[in-house]
């Protein structure tokens, strides 16, 4: 997970319906993280930095900071990995704008999607659809879960009606769905509740 109050990632091990441990370590050169993505494979996660405008990798004990996309962002929001393909998409709320780079290296950056119309604005949250080859997000304003291809191509609405304020999305490819989370609320416990649309992939 990620604090946006803190320089420091947080790791959570969950073995059981109770946290098991939590731990922070340090990451160089972290100001205001936002969004966290995992690659198991090559121990590597990638991040969002709110205050620098930055897409960012390190490997999982937060040695090895890099950064991968260093310009051109407003208000990145959420990001999303392809490893199969090897691509890293992000949403920018603040332009309007789904981009996509390589995995590799952030080179090879794409718009894949952007404008400011009755359809699309304010993107979000954003996920991948690894076996389908879908992309999937939503928009706050207005508010919509969508989906396309993996290029932007083929633009569907999956929900436009009683959704309010989503801000992430979220698969379940075995049942063939996926989730919007919204109208989060922060409780004095901490806790937070979100109100789910499910809806068939």
């Amino acid at each position: 997970m990620s604090d946006n109050r803190y320089s420091p990632l947080i790791e959570n091990k969950l073995e059981s319906p109770n946290v098991s441990w939590i731990a922070a370590f340090p990451v160089a050169n972290l100001k205001s993280p936002r969004s966290i993505a995992i690659d198991p494979f090559n121990r590597k996660m990638y991040w969002i930095d709110d205050d620098g405008k930055l897409v960012q990798r390190a490997n999982l004990d937060g040695t090895g900071t890099e950064t991968l996309v260093m310009s051109g962002l407003d208000n990145p929001m959420d990001i999303a990995l392809d490893l199969r393909r090897g691509k890293i998409y992000w949403t920018d709320k603040g332009q309007n704008k789904i981009q996509r780079a390589s995995l590799l290296d952030g080179s090879r950056l794409e718009i894949i999607l952007s404008g400011d119309t009755e359809d699309f604005g304010n993107p979000e949250g954003i996920t991948v659809d690894h076996v389908g080859g879908k992309l999937y997000w939503v928009n706050s304003g207005p508010p919509r879960i969508l989906r396309a291809e993996l290029d932007g191509t083929r633009v569907e609405f999956l929900t436009t009606t009683n959704v309010k304020k989503p801000r992430d999305v979220a698969l379940d490819l075995r049942r063939g769905k996926c989730t919007g989370l919204t109208g989060m609320l922060r409780q004095s416990s901490e806790q937070i509740l979100m109100e789910r649309i499910q809806k068939s992939c």
